[in-house]
């Protein structure tokens, strides 16, 4: 099938068009805020209109250019996170949470989720579900939280409060010993048990479930390690 490019050209600048008018939009919405709007209201109101427009250029990039090209644009947004403070502030007090992790750190939070559900049509499903469950509501953080372990099949909870509630990145330390591979997660609240997609060298796709403790995976042959960058997680050899 052919390409116009000039089409093409036309659409994404009609997007970008878009994008701009979406952002001018949170920018009028913050000086509104600034200026003592509805306590409690505004910050969620915020939150949705940039997380719309993320979500926008998003699925545009994956229409035009294939998930690889989306996935490296929401990689691409890590270098923006600060996490100087946690994203959710605390509750029943005038204090909001992180900006502007709440749009690239709550993306790469999403994006995780994503590879850890292993199928687009399902977390597609999720998405909209969570439109179609709560359409015109005020929903609660635990709501959402809730809904999406339930469709998932088991609780994430531990993910969201690991990304939502604290600003450490989970580290995985890894030793290498032959074909044994010891690894674990660090820097991260207790019980974390995040599942991790990572190549080790055997030309396959190997899923590590690391704990706080150390774990073991035994190799056929000489075994290294890579995580898979779709992760929002760091590493370390020690």
């Amino acid at each position: 099938v052919g390409v116009n490019l000039a089409d093409l050209q036309k659409q994404a600048a009609q997007s970008e068009t878009l994008l701009t008018n979406k952002r001018a939009e949170v920018t009028r919405l913050a000086t509104i805020a600034e200026l003592g709007a509805a306590e409690g209201e505004l910050p969620e109101i915020i939150s949705q209109q940039i997380e719309e427009a993320d979500a926008e250029k998003l699925v545009k990039l994956e229409d035009y250019f294939g998930k690889k090209a989306g996935s490296d644009y929401v990689v691409g947004t890590r270098k923006n996170i600060t996490n100087n403070i946690p994203i959710i502030g605390i509750y029943d007090v005038n204090q909001p949470g992180a900006q502007p992790d709440m749009y690239y750190k709550g993306g790469n939070m999403l994006h995780t989720i994503r590879q850890i559900v292993n199928n687009d049509d399902k977390w597609r499903g999720i998405l909209r579900g969570l439109n179609k469950e709560f359409y015109h509501q005020t929903v609660t953080t635990a709501q959402i939280e809730n809904y999406i372990s339930e469709q998932i099949g088991h609780s994430i909870q531990k993910i969201f409060d690991q990304y939502l509630r604290t600003t450490q990145i989970p580290v995985l330390e890894y030793k290498l010993k032959g074909k044994i591979l010891e690894y674990r997660w660090q820097n991260c609240i207790p019980g974390f048990d995040m599942p991790l997609k990572a190549d080790l060298g055997n030309k396959e796709v190997n899923w590590l479930y690391p704990l706080t403790e150390w774990q073991k995976f035994k190799n056929k042959k000489k075994v290294s390690f890579k995580k898979d960058i779709n992760f929002y997680v760091d590493s370390k050899k020690i």
